[in-house]
């Protein structure tokens, strides 16, 4: 588990996470966007999202050929809404011309998503690149 969530919370090591990326892979320029700041969640929830966000970064790195990804986290009244895009080739292009499938990966993110009571949408009318909407509802994450 990444030393910056446990100490700092789930929006810093999801920039510290952006930094180390566009570090060793300087042809992608992710942008952040955020509204939780310093919030802290429940420890399953934080690591929970945090892996899915590892997952779905390192799958635009290794497979998307995009050069820009955006991470969107607001949360509002009762949902976390996390929106992952990048103007890649497109997972959704992939899948059809049989370069990739619904990998063990994106299965894990489904089953953690579950596990959090949220939802996980591949946006398929995305024309280029790839968009994964995720919410979770927040009367269950927060700490009392």
């Amino acid at each position: 588990m990444s030393r910056a969530l446990v100490q700092f919370g789930l929006s810093y090591a999801i920039s510290d996470m952006i930094k180390n990326i566009q570090n060793t892979h300087a042809t992608i320029k992710i942008t952040y966007k955020q509204n939780i700041n310093n919030k802290r969640f429940d420890s399953e929830i934080e690591k929970g999202l945090y892996r899915v966000l590892q997952e779905l970064l390192s799958n635009i790195v290794k497979h998307a050929e995009a050069t820009t990804a955006e991470i969107e986290l607001v949360k509002n009244s009762n949902v976390l809404n996390v929106k992952i895009k990048d103007n890649g080739v497109g997972l959704v292009h992939n899948i059809l011309e049989g370069k990739q499938s619904l990998g063990i990966g994106l299965k894990n993110v489904e089953t953690r998503i579950n596990y959090l009571s949220g939802s996980f949408i591949i946006n398929e009318s995305v024309k280029k690149g790839t968009e994964i909407l995720i919410a979770i509802p927040t009367n269950k994450l927060l700490n009392a």
